[in-house]
Order: C-alpha cells, then structure tokens, then sequence
C-alpha cells in the first residue's frame, strides 16, 4: 500500500493506518507499506512482526539523488537548523 489514508489529516490517518495495519497483521498476510508518516516507524518497537525499512537521497545541485539501497531502519528524521 502506498500512503494509506491519503487526504485525510494527519492524526487520523496515522490512527487510522496503525489500526489497518494491526489488522493485516491478524491475517496469514504479507505487505508492504509505503508512508511519510515516520510516526508509524514506532510500531516496530512494540509489534513483533513489523520491521521498517527505507530508501534514503539527497538533494544536490537542485537534483534528487538516489542511492536505490534499502536499509534496515526507518528514514532518519530531518533536522532543520
């Protein structure tokens, strides 16, 4: 799934993705979910069987540049200085 409960405003999609997501988990399913909502990376401290992995990039000279490397944790938040 890509950006579960898009349009909807943050808490309850976050509320609403964590409860679809604990759901599937109850199920003999697999996923694999994509979000910008780091918040739901949480999930993998308390839930044994989600497991958060991402892609990371950088901005350089007004172009996007990615490594297409998956790492085994969640994107790191972004500082603002």
């Amino acid at each position: 799934m890509d950006e579960i409960l898009k349009g909807t405003n943050t808490q309850d999609r976050i509320s609403g993705s964590e409860a679809l997501i604990r759901q599937i988990l109850q199920t003999n399913g697999l996923g694999i979910i994509s979000t910008h909502d780091i918040e739901l990376s949480e999930l993998e401290q308390s839930v044994e069987k989600v497991h958060n992995f991402s892609f990371h990039s950088e901005i350089q000279d007004q172009f996007i540049d990615f490594d297409y490397k998956i790492k085994k944790r969640p994107l790191p938040k972004l500082q603002c200085t």
